[in-house]
C-alpha cells in the first residue's frame, strides 16, 4: 500500500469517526430535549418523574420518603435539582439513577433554578431575621462563592437564571407582584412587568425575549405572553380551570403547564404558533412543576 493511499485511508477514517460522533450527539440531544421532568404522586409522597412528550412514557426517578418539589434541570441536562419539604437541597443524576444531599450553608431554600450550561445555581432563601422577606442568592459551585443578589422589602421568589441575568418575582404587598431582571455584570435592578394582581408562576424563553407567567386577575389563574421588546401581553390560555407552572420549550415554540381540566392536577402541552393544546400525563398520576 502506498503512503497516499495509507493517508487517505486514514483521513477517510476521521471524517467517518466525526460523522459518528457528530450524529450521536445531535441524536442524545434532541432525546434529551424531548423528556419533560415534573413532580408525580401516585402514592403518598411527591416523586419526580420523567415523560417523553411523544410516546407520553412515564418514569418515576426517586423513591426516597419524603416529598420533592420544585425540580430544575441542571449540568447540561445530565442533572435533576430539587428542594424537600424542609428546604433542602438534592441534585438527581439522570445517568447513574442516584440522589445526594447538597451541602449548603443556607437554610429554609425555595425555587432552585439551574443553569444548564455551567455549575451555578439560584435560589430564593427565606431570611429568619425578618418575617416575610426573602431575597435571591446565585451559588457558583465550581468558584465555592454564594452571592446574594437582592435585598428588597418583601418576597423575592422564583428566580430564572439566564446567562446575563436573573429574572424573579417580587411581591412587596399582597395582590400586587412584579417580575424583575437582575443583571449579573453590573447588579442592575429593573422591573420588566407588574401587575394588580398576584404572579404565581413564570418562565421565560432561552433567548430571553418572551415571558409565559400565570395570573389571577380575572379572578382564574390563566396564562399571559409578555413580549419584552414591545411590552405587549396576550392571552395564552383562558379557561374556567386554573392554569398553573407554565414552561418552555428549549426551542421557545412550545409551553407546558399544569391544568385541572381533566379533574385532577395534569400537564398539557400548547404549541405557540397553532394554539393546539393537548394532555401529556395519564390520569393515574397527580402532575405539577414540569421543567423542559
Amino acid at each position: 500500500m502506498t503512503r497516499n493511499k495509507s493517508l487517505s485511508l486514514f483521513f477517510l477514517g476521521l471524517a467517518v469517526m466525526a460523522m459518528s460522533i457528530g450524529h450521536d450527539a445531535y441524536t442524545a440531544k434532541n432525546v434529551s430535549s424531548d423528556e419533560i421532568y415534573y413532580c408525580g404522586r401516585a402514592g403518598k409522597y411527591w416523586q419526580i418523574y420523567s415523560i417523553n412528550i411523544h410516546s407520553k412514557k412515564q418514569k418515576q426517578l426517586t423513591t426516597s420518603g419524603f416529598d420533592k418539589k420544585n425540580p430544575t434541570i441542571w449540568k447540561g441536562r445530565r442533572s435533576i435539582v430539587f428542594q424537600s419539604n424542609n428546604g433542602e437541597l438534592y441534585e438527581y443524576s439522570i445517568s447513574r439513577r442516584s440522589e445526594k444531599k447538597l451541602d449548603l450553608p443556607y437554610r429554609i431554600i425555595n425555587y432552585p433554578s439551574a443553569s444548564i450550561r455551567d455549575d451555578r445555581i439560584c435560589f430564593s432563601h427565606m431570611r429568619e431575621d425578618i418575617l416575610d422577606d426573602s431575597d435571591i442568592v446565585l451559588w457558583d459551585m465550581k468558584k465555592g462563592t454564594f452571592l446574594r443578589v437582592t435585598s428588597l422589602r418583601g418576597l423575592e421568589m422564583l428566580p430564572k437564571l439566564l446567562p446575563e441575568e436573573i429574572l424573579f418575582l417580587h411581591v412587596p404587598l399582597p395582590n400586587k407582584s412584579a417580575i424583575k431582571s437582575y443583571s449579573i455584570s453590573d447588579g442592575k435592578i429593573t422591573t420588566i412587568l407588574e401587575e394588580n394582581a398576584l404572579i404565581s408562576k413564570f418562565d421565560v424563553s432561552s433567548d430571553g425575549n418572551t415571558i409565559v407567567f400565570c395570573t389571577n386577575i380575572g379572578g382564574d389563574y390563566d396564562l399571559l405572553l409578555f413580549d419584552r421588546k414591545t411590552e405587549k401581553r396576550q392571552p395564552l390560555v383562558k379557561t374556567p380551570f386554573t392554569e398553573d407552572d407554565p414552561d418552555f420549550s428549549p426551542d421557545g415554540n412550545r409551553v407546558v403547564y399544569r391544568s385541572n381540566e381533566t379533574g385532577k392536577m395534569s400537564l398539557f402541552i400548547i404549541d405557540l404558533r397553532t394554539r393546539e393544546k393537548r394532555c401529556l400525563t395519564s390520569s393515574r398520576i397527580h402532575a405539577r412543576q414540569p421543567v423542559w
